[in-house]
């Protein structure tokens, strides 16, 4: 996570990166039946992005580092419950 940029490393040792201006929104999710996942929704991606975390307090630090960047378009800077 970088100032201006959402930067992960996939399994594949691909990087995938998208500019903290393109986030509308972020939620919990449960992905396996754990609460592991962030689900990502972007001004310049159809659809949404889902990332599984290997433990859930990883996933709630990424998630409030990036809603303390307060990227300009993110509706959402509080987490909501997995449904």
């Amino acid at each position: 996570l970088t100032s201006s940029r959402l930067i992960f490393s996939s399994a594949e040792k691909k990087k995938l990166f998208w500019p903290l201006n393109d986030l509308l929104e972020m939620h919990f999710r449960r992905y396996l039946l754990r609460d592991s996942a962030l689900e990502i929704k972007l001004v310049s991606h159809h659809g949404s992005i889902l990332l599984n975390f290997s433990a859930v307090k990883d996933r709630s630090r990424i998630f409030q580092k990036v809603a303390d960047l307060r990227p300009p378009r993110l509706v959402n800077r509080e987490p909501m419950n997995p449904e």
